[in-house]
């Protein structure tokens, strides 16, 4: 900016309005026509206190629209100027204009607030891709086994009475079947006559299929189950006892007694006399069948040749299929059952 022009001081005998209206006016003129208009308006604005008529407002107002009018120009030009090229209004000494430093200010404390309120926010974003969660660990309940989720309806064997060891027992029916296993459904060994006597391993140690078991011993020495029901154990002359088993869900409960129990496929008896056990024999035709027990069809043992010796355990003591059946025992200890007409006198 042009520095102002020296006015000359003057001593004014006279103060009237006119006269400092005049006064501040050529001021003003002074300092427009040195270019400092921002010292012109004030001296405008100065010499509109004493006009004292609208003609000299009106001029006094003008003058002063004009000048702010040139002032927001200029101001307008320096900005732009230093916005284009700051770094020569530094290198020239040139402070920015105040209009320009103001809205300097008014931008960076928008841009702090900002910061201010978005921090938060950005630190969370950063720390949500940075570091994923954690994934929860899940724990897994394992499922139950069958075993322990469904309830069994079936009904285990009830031991009734502990094993019993050489107790003996005699056999009260006859052709009643020795069978592998406690079941009516095992294979049958071989059929026990009336009053044989017999050796009772495990007495009445299981019951299924409706019955009650006992494990016991022949004199030659097979061994295999009997329902109790048919055996008379020690000295005793008492019926056998009515057995109650524990129910079976697959099977009917069935009431045995020594006077009307029968064991499942009892053969009908040759003769109420036994034959004489113990008596040596020979085999009176050749190829005659060795059985597991009296039928023809239970397991084929093997196959005898004529004039074999064999010693007669159970002489003509069951009829079955047509024919009589004799426990028989070979030279070489094997038992078996063979038709009585293959024996010889």
């Amino acid at each position: 900016m042009n520095q102002p022009p020296h006015s000359q001081d003057t001593t004014q005998t006279e103060n009237t309005p006119t006269q400092m209206l005049a006064h501040y006016h050529q001021r003003a003129n002074e300092f427009y026509q040195a270019g400092n208009y921002q010292q012109a308006l004030k001296e405008l604005k100065q010499a509109l206190r004493y006009a004292s008529n609208e003609n000299d407002l009106e001029v006094i107002e003008v003058n002063i629209k004009t000048i702010s009018q040139m002032l927001q120009e200029e101001e307008k030009t320096q900005m732009d100027q230093y916005s284009e090229n700051p770094s020569e209004g530094q290198e020239n000494g040139d402070n920015p204009p105040e209009g320009f430093v103001y809205q300097n200010k008014l931008l960076l404390l928008a841009i702090l607030v900002g910061v201010i309120c978005f921090t938060p926010i950005i630190m969370k974003l950063i720390e949500r891709f940075t570091h994923p969660p954690a994934q929860q660990e899940v724990v897994q309940t394992p499922a139950k086994s069958p075993t322990e989720t469904a309830t069994t309806t079936e009904t285990a064997p009830v031991v009734a009475v502990a094993p019993v060891a050489s107790l003996e027992a005699t056999v009260l029916k006859n052709s009643v079947n020795l069978r592998e296993q406690a079941s009516t459904q095992s294979s049958s060994l071989a059929r026990l006559a009336l009053n044989e006597k017999v050796k009772v391993l495990e007495d009445k140690s299981q019951t299924a299929g409706g019955y009650t078991w006992s494990k016991i011993q022949t004199a030659s020495g097979q061994v295999g189950w009997v329902s109790a029901a048919f055996l008379q154990t020690g000295s005793s002359t008492q019926a056998a006892p009515v057995e109650n088993p524990v129910s079976d869900p697959a099977t009917p409960v069935t009431t045995e007694t020594t006077a009307t129990a029968v064991d499942p496929a009892l053969q009908t008896p040759a003769s109420t006399t036994p034959a004489v056990a113990g008596n040596l024999k020979k085999v009176n035709s050749a190829g005659v069948s060795l059985r597991s027990g009296p039928s023809v069809t239970q397991a084929l043992i093997t196959t005898l040749p004529a004039d074999t010796e064999i010693e007669v355990l159970q002489g003509a003591t069951v009829t079955a299929d047509g024919l009589t059946w004799s426990q028989i025992k070979t030279s070489q200890g094997t038992i078996g059952w063979m038709a009585s007409k293959y024996i010889a006198p």
